[in-house]
């Protein structure tokens, strides 16, 4: 009878602690619910030229933002896990400067996540409202408006600028123009055609709005016609340092073109890919920067609209493409000059864009008829005995071209002293 008595009150023992496990395993789930019903309910609706500090999630018609204070990653009140949780086509690389370890891009305040395909998606990336820039009010100015940017801690890079100076200008109503720059150091900035037009427009006329994101700083440009978004920077951090600078924004849609001159299909591959922008003689094939580098593409929207960006800078420049859609420029110095031009169809985003680089120059007639050129016509000789033979043959040709066999140790504006020693006099 004791026996039994005492199994009873093991037994009840027993009953008791899984009563009380269970309360205490349903209320820390109900206290999980309870954050993840408030986050969904604190989403607001970007109405305001100013937004609240909150990362703007990618969206192609509104901007939708959580509602998270912009801190440190690390005195964040949110789980890191919850600020990590996105997904892998909506990542943005924070290792694209070098390869790092678990470790190395915790220490950045960075997300690392490891997947089963290493050639995709970043493993380390920046999770919501990675810390950077705060802008200051926008004031005017003589062209539009400015704003000062400052950092309260320095990036992961070295020689980092704590300091930028946002310039706004409304070029025309189908063109926005953004710069951002180092105010306390002239760095080089490409100059454009004086003959460019400039013809300001009625705030009222423009096909664009213009919103901003105080801290961290990003901006997002907005057709008016139809709220959809244009350009969003807000979906990872400005990084400014003295050889790198890098800003990352999302797509209107993935029918994207340009970034010349690469050999591409015309509509670019935006499954983690990167193109790169540095001059160099190469024969054309693919996975290579050739002769001439365009920072501009054009992206054909859902409705049959149009418009493209062009970066101003002369530096070597990297694009990163990903299928959020979204892409990245890298640039290895200048500063981030930006031209936004609305269209609203494909032509008149071309007609905007030669507006600001200028016109191409009318051929003379000559260079209309017919060439020949190739690589090995090594003396002068040589180059008159082919043109002489195709005169001959009663074979068409207006133009004999020199490859560089002509040149000094291949230097421009110099001639073999021995090869082509009469260069200057020919024919």
């Amino acid at each position: 009878m004791g026996l039994l008595s005492n199994c009873k009150v093991t037994v009840a023992v027993l009953l008791i602690a899984f009563v009380l496990s269970t309360c205490l395993y349903i209320g820390h789930r109900e206290t999980g619910l309870v954050g993840s019903i408030h986050a969904k309910q604190n989403k607001t609706i970007i109405g305001h030229q100013m937004l609240p500090n909150n990362p703007a999630k990618q969206q192609n018609i509104s901007v939708e933002t959580m509602g998270v204070s912009p801190v440190n990653p690390r005195q964040t009140d949110a789980p890191r896990d919850n600020r990590c949780t996105m997904s892998p086509e909506s990542r943005f690389d924070c290792a694209r400067d070098r390869v790092l370890s678990q470790r190395d891009c915790e220490e950045r305040g960075c997300c690392y996540a490891p997947l089963a395909d290493s050639t995709g998606p970043p493993w380390c990336f920046y999770p919501y409202l990675y810390p950077g820039y705060k802008m200051g009010p926008l004031s005017p100015t003589v062209g539009g408006q400015a704003a000062t940017l400052t950092r309260a801690t320095p990036s992961y890079l070295p020689k980092d600028i704590p300091t930028l100076r946002l310039e706004v200008t409304e070029e025309t109503a189908t063109c926005l123009h953004l710069t951002l720059k180092d105010p306390s150091s002239q760095r080089y900035e490409v100059q454009l055609p004086a003959s460019v037009p400039q013809n300001k427009s009625d705030t009222q006329d423009v096909l664009y709005t213009t919103e901003y994101q105080s801290d961290p700083f990003g901006f997002i440009v907005q057709r008016k016609s139809n709220g959809r978004v244009i350009m969003n920077t807000t979906v990872a951090p400005l990084l400014f340092a003295d050889q790198y600078l890098q800003l990352s924004t999302t797509l209107a849609s993935s029918l994207v073109s340009g970034l010349g001159e690469h050999y591409t299909s015309l509509r670019l591959d935006l499954n983690w890919t990167s193109l790169t922008l540095w001059n160099r003689d190469m024969a054309p094939h693919a996975n290579a920067n050739l002769y001439g580098s365009h920072p501009f593409y054009i992206v054909q929207e859902e409705d049959g609209l149009a418009h493209g960006v062009f970066l101003l800078n002369s530096n070597a420049i990297e694009v990163m493409l990903q299928p959020t859609p979204a892409l990245t420029w890298v640039s290895t110095g200048g500063i981030l000059d930006l031209y936004i031009f609305l269209g609203p169809d494909p032509q008149s985003v071309i007609r905007q864009y030669l507006q600001v680089i200028g016109y191409p120059m009318m051929p003379p007639y000559w260079s209309l008829g017919f060439h020949l050129c190739r690589w090995g016509y090594t003396t002068t000789k040589t180059t008159r005995q082919v043109a002489q033979r195709m005169h001959s043959a009663d074979f068409p040709m207006d133009v004999q071209w020199n490859d560089l066999d002509y040149a000094d140790k291949r230097r421009v504006f110099t001639f073999d002293p021995w090869r082509f020693r009469d260069g200057g006099g020919f024919p």
